[in-house]
């Protein structure tokens, strides 16, 4: 999804960014995502760019991420304290509670793959990849820059080092939030989130 809003930043659709980021904050509340994880997300999204774009990752463009980042942690929350985000909340407790009870009950996370989630994103142009060698990046462009050296840079191993990052920040997110998930697949389908 990092890549899509991007994509729409980009594009300079704000109004399709946040109607995508809701949404996504819904499905998240669906698996059980609570507020307090989101910093925790930013801090193993920030480590791991720092990691994987070296040099490439300025002081400008760490600012630049951190700030995008908040707009979307922003907005995501909203997504889940709405109606829908309580109410995919809900049904998720209520399997955790049925698992507790059950415990041979295997939790399995169900991907909703939803196309017109992300269909506005994929309909933006990328951005041009070159720019003026002189001219001073704003804060999006930034983010555009950075995000779009990462298939070359760092392709083969950014979902895995993410995932790595994530749980030494938080080491009880295994256990729980990514209980039965495969992260193989996670990560291959955070690496998908990048292609560009």
């Amino acid at each position: 999804m990092i890549d899509g809003a991007i994509g729409l930043v980009a594009a300079g659709d704000m109004e399709n960014l946040v109607i995508a980021l809701k949404a996504l904050g819904e499905r998240h509340a669906g698996y059980g995502t609570e507020e307090a994880h989101y910093p925790v997300v930013a801090k193993a999204l920030i480590k791991t760019l720092k990691q994987g774009l070296g040099d490439h990752f300025t002081a400008e463009s760490e600012k630049a991420w951190t700030e995008l980042y908040g707009v979307m942690q922003k907005t995501m929350i909203e997504g889940a304290a709405s109606a829908k985000g309580k109410e995919l909340l809900a049904a998720y407790k209520k399997r955790v509670e049925d698992e507790k009870k059950d415990p041979s009950k295997k939790y399995e996370t169900k991907e909703e793959t939803k196309d017109d989630d992300e269909s506005e994103a994929k309909k933006a142009d990328e951005p041009a990849a070159k720019k003026d060698e002189g001219k001073k990046l704003t804060g999006n462009e930034l983010v555009i820059a950075t995000w779009a050296k990462i298939p070359a840079v760092y392709h083969a191993t950014f979902g895995n080092l993410f995932y790595r990052n994530l749980f030494k920040t938080a080491p009880t997110l295994p256990s729980t939030l990514f209980r039965g998930l495969d992260m193989k697949v996670q990560a291959e389908k955070l690496i998908g989130m990048v292609k560009t």
